[in-house]
């Protein structure tokens, strides 16, 4: 195509343009009338292009092969003759029949037309077919929206995320309330499945709120039940402080009253001792108001547990041992009979330190004991009468102190001797054996002797010397005392009585390992009388029974004090009838 100016190039290429159109559309006619096969070659597929013994025409599609050198520059070169034209169609196999690919072969013209007739009475039916489904998905889906909204209303009323969600069903449908039917807005199934989606997303959250809310509505009120238990606590608290402190003022003004109340009695006492015939200088012990007792927060067969119980040697049951869980200490009841009226009144499980050896009596361990020492004498069954006085001379001391003083303290300070008259032990050297020196019993005296003094001048009761006798300002009939034994801090004592007061000359034999016998002639001596507890009680009665009253109100003052230590101190109050006192 050299020399052709751009012109003509463009008209000729045109003219092949049109040339070429002209020839489909016949082609096409042909080929829906029957096919027709091309040089017993393969058969048209998708209308690939045929080889022509006859050069094709010139047109956009790439050039032919021929005998003689394409003209066109810038296009593929064609094949030769007996190869298929080269396009974007399947090169076909020559000479050999080819099967039609991905499709039968095309029906006739008639046919078509009655594929066609078929086809849409097909789409017409199926096409109503699934209008009808279509709608009753719809119908349904729309039914279990509004079966979860009502029930998450119904459940859930409060959850939050419902709300919206009912806003948004609210445009899907509208409510026929004559037939309480409901009726979608929307033709998309898809509105109403995201729909039935969100609600279902929402049901669980609303039941996931909904648990949440009741857990925290239990855990509210389980705080309001403790705020309101510690605020009746504190409540309790500081009424049981105000209580106390008032108590505390109250004793206090009403020590200081009765501390003016004491001086009067004293003297109103002392008056009524001199009186009485005891002791006038008895000082009368402050007898303490009783404070309240405390609230019982605990009842006392939940707050002790049962420990031991100890017993005396001969068996008798004397305490029950139990562990006091609110005061976190071991406490003890005295169960024995010589407790004070305070102890049998109430039970009080008194706490200690757990050594069993401290319990040397149902007080000692007690401020009270500290407070008044003679507090053993205000045991219960304590009386002269059944002569059971734990310590007489401490009896006196405390409550006859005018008898004490004029007739026992000068022994207890400076004791007095008292000898047995006989040798404790015959073979015992040294003994000595005192034999008067009356009326047939003189013995020559020259440092020795050969014949043993006769057996019935010996004394027969134990004896003092005159000097003593005299020394203490002794009479016929006074009792004396002198130190036995002592039992802990307690002195024991032996009571004597002076018998006629008649001082007689003797002499003491004395025995040496030798045997040997010494006569030592000496002064005098005076015969006394050991007395027996039922003896001491019937000489001492009247001196005993004096202190009486001075022991009653001093003893008062005891059960009062120890009863507002218990108090004071919270100790656990037990009943007689409780099963805590059957402990064994």
């Amino acid at each position: 195509m050299a020399g052709m100016s751009e012109e003509e190039f463009l008209k000729r290429r045109q003219a092949r343009k049109a040339a070429k159109e002209q020839g489909n559309k016949q082609k096409s006619d042909d080929a829906a009338s029957e096919p027709s096969p091309i040089d017993e070659d393969a058969e048209e597929v998708d209308e690939p292009a045929k080889p022509a013994k006859k050069e094709p025409e010139e047109s956009e599609e790439p050039v032919k092969p021929a005998k003689k050198q394409a003209e066109e520059i810038d296009e593929p070169v064609k094949p030769a003759k007996k190869e298929p034209e080269e396009s974007d169609e399947p090169v076909r196999t020559a000479r050999k029949k080819v099967e039609k690919i991905e499709a039968p072969a095309e029906p006739s013209k008639k046919g078509k037309w009655i594929i066609a007739v078929v086809a849409v009475l097909l789409v017409a039916g199926g096409g109503a077919g699934g209008f009808v489904y279509y709608k009753s998905m719809i119908a349904d889906t729309l039914r279990q929206i509004v079966d979860i909204e009502q029930k998450i209303v119904k459940s859930h009323p409060d959850c939050s995320a419902i709300g919206e969600l009912k806003a948004e069903n609210a445009a899907l449908y509208r409510y026929n309330a004559i037939d309480d039917t409901y009726e979608a807005t929307s033709s998309s199934i898809g509105d109403y499945q995201n729909q039935l989606g969100k609600l279902t997303t929402a049901e669980k959250s609303c039941a996931v709120e909904h648990e949440k809310r009741v857990e925290q509505a239990k855990a509210d009120e389980d705080r309001k039940k403790r705020d309101e238990q510690i605020a009746a606590l504190e409540a309790q608290k500081r009424e049981a402080e105000a209580r106390a402190m008032q108590a505390q003022v109250e004793a206090e003004n009403a020590q200081k009253q009765a501390e003016a109340e004491r001086q009067m009695r004293v003297a109103a006492q002392n008056e009524a001792a001199v009186a009485q015939g005891f002791a006038p200088d008895f000082q009368a012990p402050v007898v303490d108001p009783l404070i309240p007792e405390p609230v019982v927060t605990m009842e006392p067969e939940m707050r002790l547990t049962f420990n031991r119980a100890l017993r005396r040697p001969n068996g008798a049951l004397e305490y029950l041992i139990f562990y006091d869980k609110e005061l976190q200490t071991p406490c003890y009841i005295a169960v024995h009979n010589y407790n004070i009226k305070a102890q049998d009144d109430n039970r009080y499980c008194t706490p200690y330190s757990g050594n069993d050896s401290d319990l040397t009596h149902p007080v000692a361990v007690t401020q009270t004991a500290k407070r008044f020492e003679d507090y053993a004498y205000c045991g219960v069954i304590v009386k002269p009468e059944k002569r059971n006085i734990p310590g007489i001379a401490g009896f006196f001391r405390a409550f006859n102190p005018t008898y004490y003083n004029e007739h026992l303290a000068r022994f207890i300070n400076k004791p007095i001797v008292v000898e047995y008259p006989d040798a404790v032990d015959p073979e015992d050297y040294f003994s000595p054996t005192y034999y008067h020196m009356g009326p047939g019993c003189q013995i020559q005296y020259d440092g020795t002797y050969e014949e043993e003094p006769d057996e019935s001048c010996k004394f027969k009761n134990p004896i003092i010397t005159e000097a003593q006798y005299l020394q203490y300002g002794l009479k016929p009939g006074d009792v004396f005392l002198t130190p036995s034994s002592v039992y802990g801090e307690q002195t024991k004592h032996q009571y004597w009585q002076v018998i006629s007061g008649t001082a007689q000359p003797y002499i003491k034999v004395v025995r040496t390992p030798s045997e040997d016998t010494v006569f030592e002639a000496t002064d005098k001596l005076v015969e006394v009388k050991d007395l027996d507890s039922k003896a001491i009680y019937e000489v001492l009665m009247p001196h005993l029974k004096a202190g009486m009253p001075a022991r009653a109100q001093y003893c008062e003052a005891v059960n009062r004090s120890l009863i507002n230590e218990a108090r004071a101190g919270k100790w656990a109050r037990v009943d007689n009838q409780s099963p805590l006192m059957k402990k064994k």
